[in-house]
């Protein structure tokens, strides 16, 4: 390894005997862009929240449907697929123990894509 540019002459991901710098060039790269789409996933769920306890308490008249809430969810239900897909796609092909941060992304997709299906068809009683 060396460690001034942190390669390394091991075959990296789909590549046999090559020399790959692991630096902020490739892994680095990757990684800051699933890091991206979860914490913009994060701030859609945040915002749906606040949004669904505007409607909730303060906007809309009996019956009124919550859109604007199923929107956002949906939103932060595409940026994890998002990011959980290329963190799969980058990172499968490697002798890769997945860890149960991995687990709860993939468990976070169905869960907030049938929250944003719920508001769409969520009255207000």
């Amino acid at each position: 390894m060396d460690s001034k540019w942190g390669c390394s002459n091991t075959p990296y991901i789909g590549e046999q005997n090559s020399k790959e710098c692991t630096t902020s060039t490739n892994v680095i790269r990757w990684l800051q862009a699933v890091q991206a789409f979860m914490i913009l996933s994060i701030i859609f769920c945040i915002i749906s929240l606040v949004v669904f306890l505007a409607q909730l308490f303060f906007f809309l008249e009996h019956g009124d449907m919550f859109h604007i809430t199923g929107a956002f969810q949906l939103l932060a239900c595409l940026c994890v697929m998002v990011a959980a897909s290329m963190y799969t796609a980058r990172f499968s092909k490697t002798p890769l123990k997945w860890g149960y941060s991995f687990i709860l992304a993939w468990c976070a997709f169905p869960l907030t894509l049938f929250t944003g299906i719920l508001y769409f068809i969520m009255k207000k009683k």
